[in-house]
């Protein structure tokens, strides 16, 4: 079978189309932000974001806006804000869990989630109740700069068809704490 120019420049555009439209991305929402993506006042509750365990933590709670994180020297951004159990950062020396949860369609393969994150004082991700794997995924020492820049990571393993959580275990190892993430994206192909 010969094929022309022309049928050549038709099959490679029909391919590249059939690529791309098998690309999709789902942006998750950072911290500190209501549903239209605009940062919070401090002390509000964070409408997406939950605290699952930590210290008197019985039941899940939503995150809470902090209003100290400028006074704290933190790195800040233009689409997130820090968040921790209580609006000063205030709250205990133990881990926090805070977490979010998305559905990924039916048919969802090869999916990444890329972001920026900082903590006070340190800090892992999980993806559905694992370490993430990947890079940039956790924050250890020194503990003291944390929370001086957004810092990129990338998970690349553990995504599924359906409910996904994610989770960022926080420690605050000498008061205040905080976290904020920024700039959640998903990627995958159908």
């Amino acid at each position: 079978m010969k094929l022309g120019i022309k049928s050549l420049a038709t099959l490679a555009a029909t391919l590249l189309l059939s690529l791309a439209a098998s690309a999709a991305t789902l942006s998750l929402p950072s911290t500190g932000v209501d549903a239209s993506g605009v940062k919070l006042p401090g002390g509000q509750d964070d409408p997406h974001w939950t605290i699952v365990k930590g210290p008197r933590i019985k039941q899940p709670k939503p995150a809470v806006v902090m209003s100290t994180s400028v006074d704290y020297g933190y790195a800040q951004s233009e689409t997130a804000e820090w968040v921790w159990a209580k609006q000063d950062g205030l709250a205990g020396l133990r881990p926090y869990t805070f977490e979010i949860r998305f559905t990924l369609p039916v048919g969802a393969t090869k999916a990444t989630i890329t972001g920026r994150w900082a903590v006070d004082d340190i800090g892992t991700i999980y993806l559905n109740g694992r370490k993430a794997a990947g890079t940039g995924t956790a924050l250890s020492t020194p503990a003291d700069t944390n929370y001086l820049q957004l810092n990129d990571f990338t998970v690349t393993k553990g995504l599924v068809e359906g409910e996904n959580i994610l989770q960022f275990v926080v420690q605050d190892l000498g008061t205040p704490g905080g976290l904020v993430v920024d700039s959640l994206l998903v990627q995958y192909r159908r």
